[in-house]
């Protein structure tokens, strides 16, 4: 994919799903959450281009990372940990000692860190970003952060973001949310424009005129 042509609805789908994989957290040695929270960050051309399909993305999205937590937990079950948890239970039976059944590994269960999947998009705030530019942030909760209150701290999270050649590289990110601008954005339209977006992000209120 070169620098001017913009993500793919295929394309979505595997960040989400590549930040499923890179975002997991082990809470002990037999339970590994996965977000819960997927907020997917594109150009403003691409949100327009996209925008449309947004809810289809969205429901086979859910579909996905419901099959994909399925099959974490089903290879768990067929692979070396269940069976090790066969042999396990296997040996307490034959010992009959009910200190043996309780220690019998259950190998680990990969969860949903919430009782559903939330999957949003929003147009980037990267300064200089491309038409081709797709980042994907996981978050544990599901509550999007449209709104700051209280003192402003450094929020940091997980983001997966898709190379010039199509592979996906996670990093973690750290920001300090500023308040909101009380600015409106009211500006007069462009004559060449064919379509004019109106977003708001922490750092204010932003305009974006499509030209083609």
């Amino acid at each position: 994919m070169t620098h001017r042509e913009r993500p793919t609805a295929r394309n979505i789908l595997d960040g989400i799903l590549q930040a499923m994989y890179d975002a997991q957290e082990p809470l002990d040695e037999h339970l590994v959450l996965v977000p819960a929270q997927y907020e997917v960050y594109v150009h403003p051309e691409a949100y327009l281009a996209l925008q449309p399909l947004f809810p289809r993305i969205k429901a086979h999205a859910e579909t996905r990372l419901d099959e994909e937590l399925e099959r974490l937990n089903q290879r768990r079950a067929d692979g070396l940990e269940g069976w090790m948890q066969r042999l396990w239970h296997a040996l307490g039976r034959l010992l009959s000692a009910e200190r043996y059944a309780r220690r019998t590994p259950q190998g680990r269960v990969f969860e949903r860190s919430a009782s559903r999947w939330q999957i949003e998009f929003a147009v980037t705030a990267e300064p200089g970003a491309e038409p081709s530019y797709l980042a994907v942030e996981t978050d544990f909760g599901t509550t999007p952060r449209t709104a700051y209150r209280g003192r402003p701290t450094v929020h940091i999270r997980r983001r997966t973001t898709m190379l010039p050649d199509g592979r996906f590289e996670t990093v973690l990110t750290a920001s300090r949310p500023s308040a909101p601008s009380r600015a409106t954005a009211d500006v007069l339209p462009r004559r060449d424009a064919l379509a004019r977006l109106r977003y708001e992000d922490h750092r204010g209120a932003h305009v974006y005129y499509m030209k083609k």
